[in-house]
């Protein structure tokens, strides 16, 4: 953010924990090479504890994703 106080490479983790810095990027389907037919989205963040400890989380979605979720639900609807 422009008006950071967190402009240091150095304070690179803190300004994630204080939200003043982002790393979060998605690739949609039509900008993915088709590695796999089924993928529909690939997404990174990043993420911070503390100034020593931090993560990335990559997430893939595939376009099955939608039926899958409805039949888990209809799962649980029999069992509740």
């Amino acid at each position: 953010m422009e008006d950071s106080i967190w402009h240091e490479p150095t304070d690179w983790m803190s300004s994630l924990i204080q939200k003043e810095r982002v790393l979060h990027h998605s690739w949609e389907r039509s900008a993915i090479y088709d590695i796999d037919s089924n993928l529909e989205s690939v997404t990174l963040i990043a993420s911070a504890e503390d100034s020593n400890t931090g993560a990335l989380a990559l997430h893939y979605q595939f376009t099955t994703y939608a039926l899958h979720q409805k039949e888990l639900e209809e799962l649980e609807d029999e069992f509740l």
